[in-house]
């Protein structure tokens, strides 16, 4: 970044000084017990932790998938795909499959890791003889809407979702938000 100061007219290096391009391939796979903990991504997601660990927990109990993104190593996205409908979506014929918490981290999105996320619970869905996958959506995250409608993705209605979670001081927060279900099918 440069910054130019109006009196003098020259230019200070302010925080740039060089530029570098990271490549890496990033391989979406099955969470595994090393993940945990690195999925609160150096404290953004803490508040998460204990959803984290339930939802690692129904994995390996067979009643959800919990996918990762990983780069090098490291989770820099997951996701969560339901065979069991949860409360705040409506009623449907059984065929469809849950995606939700579809999460990349910040510096890493806008480059194709949701999408693959995305992609990969559909095959999921699939793999499961599902043949729809629902999701629901901030109705004010633009970003995910312009996503999801993108990988195609339609609103079939919009609900007020009312979930809770324990944040990292053990106190139950409990969220009601207005969403979009969307639906697409496999």
């Amino acid at each position: 970044m440069r910054n130019q100061t109006k009196e003098s007219g020259r230019s200070d290096d302010v925080a740039i000084h060089g530029e570098i391009t990271i490549s890496g391939k990033v391989t979406i796979r099955d969470v595994e017990p090393d993940d945990l903990r690195h999925l609160t991504w150096f404290g953004a997601l803490d508040d998460f932790r204990d959803t984290i660990q339930k939802n690692y927990r129904a994995h390996q109990q067979g009643r959800l998938r919990y996918l990762i993104a990983d780069l090098q190593g490291f989770p820099v996205g997951q996701t969560v795909v339901a065979f069991e409908r949860p409360a705040d979506m409506p009623p449907d014929d059984g065929a469809a499959a849950y995606l939700y918490a579809i999460r990349v981290l910040a510096p890493l999105r806008s480059v194709g890791i949701g999408t693959a996320l995305a992609r990969a619970a559909e095959q999921v869905a699939r793999e499961r003889g599902c043949q729809r996958v629902r999701l629901t959506v901030q109705t004010v995250n633009t970003s995910a809407l312009a996503l999801y409608e993108r990988l195609g993705y339609r609103a079939i209605g919009q609900v007020v979702s009312e979930w809770s979670y324990t944040d990292a001081h053990g106190r139950l927060q409990k969220i009601n938000e207005p969403v979009f279900v969307m639906e697409r099918a496999i």
